[in-house]
């Protein structure tokens, strides 16, 4: 039998008896390239090998929670000093407790960087990566404590066009390793059907060679285009505000993906013709940035204005501010104040709820119910009678006002 002697300078030998017992053995298997689908913590380093998590409950009401809020809006941290607002494109369970948590990012394209400054295509070792999660000096400085504390942290992959210090995979995504001209057309239909395809190979994007980091903000991977459907072009426009600029034409710019093709080959959206490309440098300073992030969705307990649109994005209430607080309506059409008091005395708030005629902007019909406060009472819910919102063509509004009859910072609601 065939055996390896490691006392005779490792030569491979035979020993003539299958009998003996004092020769070791090494046991070996195949396993599923994905795991089985299961999740994992550890990067995949011999100090931090892989582990398969132990098997996790959904919790199934708190994630149709989640789910209910994909397509809603949120303003969190300022750029430049401008507020910004992302989008909650989709969920996904990032810490393995069954809860999922919203991927969010921004409509617009925020500022131009290189993706490194040194000549490296790999994303955890990038400058971009450290900018966008520096909470001094770069992009995460923009967002106040209570902002980080709701988002999470994601160990992910990222793809790396090379198989030398790759952490796994057994190819190149496409089966190439030289630069794409257009992989392509950027669409939403081209895109999912060019998707489709590559996935249906054995060169896609689960077996291709890959980094692993754990990121709190980062840029969009191809993957992440695929699930949460951020397709190219049909929603990037320059944030002229933030960018403090006028939006360039189409011809004009291309936005980075995290994933490296092959060397210092990146992938990117060019806006000229509408294709996923390569482009052969990584220290190109003049394509645009998407950052991306996990949020809780619970938003960490803390109470939310706004009605989650583009308009009338969320914002947290992460003071306890006098007359501050939330407007809600549930399904039975019981709207709901929700006040802060901080002072030292009590206060009357006043919760107005009219019929709104869209054409005239006309108010009728208006309900008031008074909100008394106590001192120092935070929290405190009152509810008005239900309103009717089967009723054809009627449109209420419903609004907070403070003990002046004044307008609160809280946004009305518009229901229809």
């Amino acid at each position: 039998m065939w055996r390896h002697d490691a006392g005779d300078g490792n030569k491979t030998k035979t020993v003539p008896n299958t009998t003996y017992d004092s020769l070791y053995v090494r046991p070996a298997f195949y396993i599923e390239a994905d795991f089985g689908g299961k999740n994992t913590t550890g990067t995949g380093s011999a100090d931090a090998p892989w582990r398969l998590a132990a098997a996790v409950v959904p919790d199934e009401e708190a994630n149709a929670a989640a789910a209910a809020k994909v397509g809603k809006y949120i303003n969190l941290g300022k750029y430049n000093n401008v507020d910004i607002t992302y989008k909650i494109w989709g969920t996904r369970d990032v810490d393995n407790d069954g809860k999922n948590e919203l991927f969010v990012a921004p409509e617009q394209l925020l500022f131009q960087s290189a993706y490194n400054t040194a000549s490296v295509g790999n994303w955890a070792a990038s400058s971009l990566r450290s900018y966008l999660n520096d909470g001094t000096n770069g992009f995460l400085a923009g967002f106040s404590a209570a902002e980080r504390s709701i988002m999470a942290q994601v160990t992910q992959k990222t793809l790396y066009g090379q198989a030398s210090g790759a952490a796994g995979g057994n190819c190149f995504f496409l089966n190439t390793n030289s630069s794409v001209s257009n992989w392509c057309v950027g669409n939403a239909t081209a895109f999912n059907t060019a998707w489709a395809t590559a996935e249906a190979t054995d060169y896609k994007y689960d077996n291709a060679y890959y980094t692993v980091s754990t990121d709190t903000i980062f840029i969009p991977s191809i993957k992440d285009a695929a699930d949460y459907q951020i397709i190219p072009g049909t929603n990037a426009t320059v944030n002229a505000a933030v960018a403090g600029s006028a939006t360039p034409s189409n011809s004009a710019y291309y936005y980075w993906f995290r994933d490296n093709q092959a060397g210092v080959n990146m992938w990117r959206y060019d806006m000229s013709d509408g294709k996923m490309k390569t482009i052969p440098n990584t220290t190109y300073d003049s394509l645009w940035v998407r950052p991306a992030f996990y949020i809780e969705a619970d938003f960490g307990g803390y109470l939310a204005t706004g009605a989650g649109t583009a308009a009338s994005p969320y914002r947290l209430v992460t003071e306890q501010v006098s007359g501050l607080g939330e407007l809600t309506i549930d399904s039975a059409g019981v709207v709901t104040a929700v006040i802060y008091n901080t002072t030292g005395a009590e206060q009357t708030y006043t919760l107005m709820v009219a019929q709104y005629d869209r054409t005239t902007k006309q108010l009728t019909d208006v309900d008031v119910y008074p909100c008394v406060i106590g001192a120092q009472e935070t929290g405190k819910a009152f509810p008005a009678e239900a309103i009717d919102l089967s009723a054809s063509g009627k449109s209420y509004k419903v609004f907070l006002w403070n003990p002046n009859l004044s307008p609160t910072t809280v946004d009305p609601l518009l229901l229809d």
